[in-house]
């Protein structure tokens, strides 16, 4: 019986030890907003429409991000919440990070190499980052990185 309530004991310290997972909340209406003046600019610049609507070229975006950072073992100790911000608890929101993804369109169609990631520490809103989105594996790695505190830039 000793031996169960060490292990119970045990058990129970250890989980509290655990690290608290950083959450990057997704900005999904900034992306569609962006999308959607990405594809204004793109038919006047291009007269090129573009071939899907601004919630889906927001909505692969955000796949795509979502899907390489659940692959890669870099993001272990992040979480991605990509419900809508308004539904999300006040305080969970002030320890985390806002990621928005902005698009750029060439004659209709998503441009990665010119579309960009942007993050922002929401408790202090002066740690941020932002970098490319061309390879979203590398895209997802370096937004871990900054969330963990192991990189980024710092706003005064």
């Amino acid at each position: 019986m000793k031996r169960v309530t060490t292990f119970v004991l045990l058990t129970a310290v250890l989980s509290g030890c655990q690290k608290q997972k950083t959450t990057v909340f997704l900005d999904k209406a900034w992306d569609r907003d962006y999308a959607k003046g990405a594809c204004e600019v793109s038919e006047k610049n291009h007269q090129a429409p573009c071939f899907q609507s601004p919630e889906q070229i927001a909505n692969v975006l955000e796949l795509g991000f979502v899907s390489a950072f659940q692959q890669n073992p870099a993001c272990k100790d992040v979480s991605v919440h990509s419900g809508m911000l308004k539904t999300t608890n006040p305080k969970e929101m002030d320890a985390g990070w806002t990621l928005s993804l902005n698009v750029v369109l060439v004659n209709g169609e998503i441009d990665y190499l010119g579309s960009e990631w942007q993050i922002i520490d929401n408790g202090t809103l002066k740690r941020f980052s932002a970098g490319t989105l061309k390879d979203m594996n590398e895209a997802a790695t370096r937004v871990s990185i900054v969330v963990n505190g192991r990189g980024g830039s710092l706003s005064e």
